[in-house]
């Protein structure tokens, strides 16, 4: 009965991801490549809308302000985080679980939409759907209802896709098979070397620099990427201080802190911070908050700390987490940026970009080195390089035929296939754009099979397996379907 089952869940799915190869070429047209003037992105007839993007870029802009201190994203800060790649790689996934779900003949009835769409808190009006209220509020943001009804018809179908996933039941022998086949692993030793990451070790002269800024037009380049990344260059007024905090939830706050503060001084401030002070945090380090700029506290505790003097213990102050008794330690004033502090520095990042010859040469050097230190199973040397050049390296990261790569370093699915045809001691390069991954496989033993079944079984293997084949079935929806980005659009 057990195998029974299991050949019947795998022929559903079998029968599923063929097809998925069958119908894409229905999406491979002209026609379906066409963009409107407001479509930045189009997988295979699933459009992503300009205003769609906006709104994803808009929501990841103010994540990463919140974890960056609040400030406004330079544009390099948003290439470095890489917002627009990822922002892209999510809209067009989304799109392929349409497409997933399409495949699936799962759908949202119009039923759905409207419950959906009334539940929504900001088209109420004392609690009920207000019809005027949704039309106006759609309005103002660019949208008909037709658009939004759709938007939402497209979440609900993907969500329905996704759970789909997570009720595939799995009989026993057929977990037997994942796990084995799981155990499957090679062990290699890993670098990546980008062209990117060696551009700043490309040699620059002093006096390159000097008659690089002797040309008014590259002394403009220069200035205008000082003010471009001129928020990442100020440095912000900073405190470093402690403080004690008594609850407003603790009987008589107010009064345990003003008793506290006549005991306390700068040299019994750590001790009793550690006896008295309600917050977790400060019971093992008698109350330090360390280093901090504005804005990372509350407004009336910042306002005490930045104003008293260095060495002032100040009176409770009263936040909305009760009442702080304030030990202000050091003070770092603000420092504005000059032009001439940063000038040769940001003169010389424009030089190397211009050197491509150069880099190209550089690029072969550090690739050569490794391999070579690869070959004498060097792994010291290759360590040494890859902190010199600040390179990827993983030492024995394990590739599965079943999980792909579970290192950092990303290889592609015949790169894998590569690995596992080498015998030990195979030194495998792998290039694609502008990086190369090297890989030298080993001997190194993988994790037993009591050992990755245990793993395998904590870690809930319904839930896993399910999301295996969705990623396998996105996958192959990927590779199948056009997808057209609109990049001059996206700026």
């Amino acid at each position: 009965m057990a195998t029974n089952f299991r050949k019947k869940t795998s022929n559903m799915l079998v029968t599923i991801l063929i097809g998925f190869i069958v119908v894409s070429f229905m999406f491979t047209g002209y026609e379906s490549m066409r963009g409107t003037p407001d479509t930045v992105i189009n997988v295979g007839g699933k459009l992503v809308k300009a205003s769609e993007f906006k709104s994803e870029y808009d929501r990841q802009i103010n994540f990463y302000r919140q974890i960056t201190g609040g400030k406004n994203l330079t544009s390099q800060q948003i290439e470095q985080f890489g917002i627009k790649k990822n922002i892209i790689s999510n809209l067009i996934n989304r799109k392929l679980m349409l497409h997933l779900g399409d495949r699936m003949d799962l759908s949202a009835s119009k039923d759905e939409i409207t419950s959906r769409i009334k539940d929504l808190p900001y088209f109420k009006t004392n609690k009920q759907f207000d019809i005027n209220r949704y039309k106006a509020l759609l309005a103002a943001n660019g949208l008909s209802p037709a658009d939004f009804e759709k938007q939402i018809g497209d979440e609900i179908l993907g969500n329905k896709a996704q759970d789909y996933f997570k009720y595939i039941p799995f009989s026993n022998p057929m977990v037997e098979d994942i796990i084995t086949f799981k155990n499957n692993v090679k062990v290699v030793h890993l670098v990546q070397v980008k062209k990117q990451d060696l551009r700043e070790f490309v040699p620059v002269l002093k006096n390159e620099i000097e008659d690089y800024l002797k040309k008014e037009v590259n002394k403009a380049r220069v200035e205008n990427l000082f003010k471009e990344r001129r928020i990442s260059f100020d440095k912000p007024e900073k405190v470093t201080a402690s403080h004690i905090l008594i609850s407003s939830k603790t009987k008589d706050a107010e009064k345990k802190a003003n008793d506290l503060y006549k005991k306390v001084n700068k040299s019994n401030f750590a001790k009793l911070a550690k006896e008295h002070t309600e917050d977790p945090s400060g019971k093992n380090n008698g109350g330090s908050l360390g280093e901090f700029a504005r804005g990372r506290m509350v407004p009336e505790f910042e306002k005490v700390a930045f104003s008293q003097k260095v060495g002032t213990i100040s009176k409770p102050v009263k936040t909305q987490f009760g009442y702080h008794i304030i030990y202000t330690t050091a003070k770092k004033p603000a420092v504005v940026a000059n032009f001439k502090d940063y000038r040769d520095e940001l003169a010389k990042e424009l030089i190397q970009k211009e050197k491509k010859d150069q880099l190209k040469k550089l690029m072969a050097s550090v690739k050569f080195d490794i391999e070579n230190a690869f070959k004498q199973n060097n792994i010291k040397k290759v360590s040494s390089l890859a902190k010199k050049y600040n390179l990827k390296f993983e030492e024995s990261a394990n590739i599965s035929k079943y999980d792909g790569s579970t290192s950092q370093i990303s290889i592609s699915r015949d790169g894998i296939k590569e690995i596992f045809a080498s015998t030990a001691g195979a030194l495998k390069t792998f290039d694609k754009d502008d990086q190369s991954v090297i890989a030298l496989v080993t001997n190194n033993p993988a994790k037993n099979l009591a050992e990755l079944k245990v793993e395998t079984e904590q870690r809930g293997l319904a839930n896993a397996f399910g999301r295996k084949y969705q990623q396998e079935m996105i996958k192959n929806l990927e590779e199948n379907i056009n997808v057209k980005v609109f990049s001059n659009l996206i700026q």
